[in-house]
């Protein structure tokens, strides 16, 4: 539920069935096979074929050859996604299509804090991980920070700034108006990783390695400030995961 919250805190738990708006709702489906399945029930909306130039990291093109989900389908699926990734599931369609997300494909996180570091403190913390982590410039009267640290076949490059805008996960804290965001964000080598559905071996492993390295800085980072870890699409992260 605090996975679910962070994205629909309008999320309750009734019997079995979790309403999640929108005439949105998760039913449980206990199996011996699969204790941990959930039918996913939501309107039927679809929009036009999903064009083959175009990338599509999560499958949603051959999953649904006929035609895309749209609107609150659509953003029913893309939770249902981000759950199976978080934890290590797949998503199957009433079609039979299987999404089964790696674990790492979302590689980005987020620290929110009422903390602001300083430029030289935040590249003290990078350089704690990775020691060739580098400043890089920003204008003397900035309120933003950015260092970049070297990682396999790229960099992770991590800024300090304003938080705009306030994750759903944290909308209700009143003191986000004052907080300070962190962005820990992965830029691979070949942009063209992003589009991968499913990464080979290697690159999966690669991607597991640089989530992890990410996870350190964002350790770091609260545990010099506090705060919030968030992954890249604002699902709340337990700080023992990162580990």
């Amino acid at each position: 539920m605090t996975m679910l919250r962070s994205l629909r805190p309008q999320a309750q738990l009734v019997d079995d069935t979790i309403a999640l708006g929108e005439g949105v709702s998760l039913r449980h489906e206990p199996s011996r096979r699969r204790p941990g399945r959930w039918a996913l029930e939501t309107p039927r909306v679809r929009e036009q074929q999903h064009a083959p130039e175009l990338p599509d990291s999560h499958g949603y093109g051959r999953a649904f050859a006929e035609g895309l989900p749209f609107g609150a389908e659509r953003r029913a699926l893309d939770l249902a996604w981000t759950l199976a990734r978080r934890l290590g599931g797949a998503v199957v369609t009433d079609s039979g299509a299987r999404l089964e997300p790696h674990p790492a494909q979302v590689r980005d996180l987020q620290v929110v804090a009422l903390e602001a570091l300083g430029a030289d403190g935040l590249l003290a913390l990078a350089r704690a991980v990775e020691p060739t982590a580098a400043a890089l410039p920003t204008a003397p009267d900035s309120d933003v920070a950015a260092v970049s640290v070297p990682v396999e076949q790229g960099y992770l490059l991590v800024a300090r700034g304003p938080l705009d805008p306030v994750p759903t996960a944290l909308a209700a804290a009143p003191w986000t108006a004052e907080a300070v965001s962190f962005t820990i964000q992965h830029h691979p080598q070949d942009p063209e990783e992003d589009a991968l559905e499913t990464p080979d071996a290697a690159t999966g492993d690669r991607w597991t390695r640089v989530l992890r390295t990410a996870g350190h800085l964002a350790l770091a980072v609260r545990g010099a400030v506090g705060g919030y870890v968030l992954d890249g699409e604002g699902v709340l992260v337990d700080p023992a995961d990162l580990t």
